[in-house]
């Protein structure tokens, strides 16, 4: 490149020196030193000395490596030093270099020139172009960093393309600029709508009762706020950044009311939950029912609780709620089964019960039907059930056909006691005969035998607790 630059240089100026030529002139500007200074000098000389041998020393390694930028600004602060006092031999020295920082310069005039020539039809071919404003305007600003860097320090060079790059970024930018006048005057709205909001959240905090406060309608806004407010952009970021922080203040406090409120409800959810839990420990009751549905009633007003805080909680009562009643429906089965078997057993034996009652009169077996009602009646039964119907009426007859044949024996006797009887007027037992026969037909005994009824009924009443009383079904 640098080969096609040399054929290209116009013969009007001088060639430029070389890389070596430019070594050994530094090598001999090295060997040049200023005359040695007097001890009178001051302190402040020798400091504009060393400061003067330390940008030289730069200055010629700067146009050893060709980079114009730093060399101009090393040429511009010696010049600036050297006006500061009069060093001749500095002065000498730094003229020494003019001519390589000349040739540089024109080097790099002729050089950069096509560049900025493509850099100008680069911003005229923006002129029409409808891109994006944000982007144009980014392209724009990236060209002008491109010439800036191919400027020279002679400016008056450059003018005229300077002129014709600039005219075009200055119709390039007419639209952006019209379009960051609208976004300017939509962040100040956007300002002016958060000033809006924060002062009404400020003052929603500053009314509200807390210990009526509506939770769910706080932590509605809570959740809201922070969207509305970062729909309101873009912003003047520094007239948002004292609105920001009073923001997050405003917000800082709604959390920590929802917290307080959080803990305090959670507390209460908390004495519930212990309170199912104790109750499940019990045996599962009609009273345990009750007791639950009363702890329901309490928990539908313990209070406001964020919603991930809350289903937790009601999760862990429900569950325990379940286990009560899947408890209580185990046991009720199991009570079920129970009657469902005791049923069964008192049924078959009604059966064997009956079975007997209708055997015939000649095989029957009085005291085996006393033990199977005995057994009978010793058999749980539910209380008006079909069951104790049947039971009670087959009970009543073996009863029944006991007093029967109390009855039938006591007429047997009687019979028997008749017939060894000659003398009914005289003998004793006659007497008690007939009072027996009297008794047992129904009739009343003649006023001079009460008093013998009457003792033999005591004695029949005697022999009836001493044997027959253990026997009543």
């Amino acid at each position: 490149q640098r080969q096609q630059l040399r054929e290209r240089w116009p013969t009007a100026l001088p060639m430029p020196i070389t890389d070596a030529d430019t070594e050994a002139d530094a090598d001999a500007s090295d060997e040049v030193t200023p005359e040695e200074t007097s001890s009178a000098d001051s302190d402040a000389a020798q400091a504009l000395r060393k400061s003067l041998q330390k940008i030289l020393g730069t200055l010629q390694r700067e146009l050893r490596q060709r980079n114009l930028k730093h060399a101009n600004r090393l040429w511009r602060k010696a010049e600036g030093l050297l006006a500061e006092d009069n060093a001749p031999d500095w002065q000498s020295r730094l003229d020494k270099l003019r001519p390589q920082l000349d040739e540089l310069r024109d080097w790099h005039a002729f050089a950069a020139e096509p560049k900025k020539v493509q850099l100008c039809e680069r911003m005229e071919a923006l002129q029409n172009d409808s891109m994006d404003a944000e982007e144009k305007a980014g392209l724009i600003h990236a060209l002008h960093d491109e010439w800036r860097e191919l400027m020279s320090a002679d400016q008056e060079s450059d003018q005229a393309l300077w002129e014709r790059f600039r005219s075009a970024s200055d119709i390039a930018y007419a639209p952006c600029r019209e379009h960051f006048r609208e976004v300017d005057a939509q962040r100040s709205a956007n300002i002016e709508k958060r000033k809006t909001m924060l002062a009404q959240l400020q003052q929603f905090v500053a009314q509200q009762d807390w210990e009526n406060a509506d939770w769910p309608k706080v932590l509605d806004i809570r959740r809201t706020a922070p969207q509305e407010w970062a729909g309101y952009q873009p912003v003047h970021f520094t007239e948002n950044r004292e609105l920001g922080r009073q923001f997050s203040a405003v917000l800082k406090q709604l959390d920590e009311a929802l917290k307080q409120a959080g803990d305090r409800h959670a507390a209460v959810y908390q004495q519930l939950l212990d309170a199912a839990s104790a109750l499940l420990e019990e045996s599962a009751s009609r009273d345990s029912i009750d007791r639950w549905k009363a702890l329901q009633e309490k928990w539908k007003k313990a209070g406001w609780l964020p919603p991930n805080r809350y289903r937790g909680l009601h999760k862990k009562f429900r569950a325990l709620g379940d286990q009560l009643f899947a408890r209580l429906d185990a046991e009720r089965n199991a009570h079920k089964a129970r009657i469902q078997e005791e049923s069964a057993a008192l049924r078959s034996a009604l059966e064997v019960l009956r079975a007997a009652l209708e055997a015939d009169n000649a095989t029957l077996d009085l005291a085996a039907l006393q033990q199977q009602a005995n057994d009978v009646m010793a058999l749980p039964c539910p209380p008006k059930d079909k069951l104790a119907t049947q039971r009670d009426e087959l009970v009543r007859r073996v009863r029944a056909l006991k007093q029967w044949q109390a009855q039938w024996q006591q007429w047997h006797t009687l019979a028997e006691q008749l017939q060894a009887c000659a003398n009914a007027d005289s003998n004793a037992a006659q007497r008690e005969l007939a009072v027996a026969v009297e008794f047992a037909a129904g009739v009343p005994s003649p006023d001079e035998a009460r008093e013998e009824r009457m003792q033999w009924q005591l004695q029949q009443l005697q022999q009836a607790m001493k044997g027959g009383a253990q026997d009543e079904p």
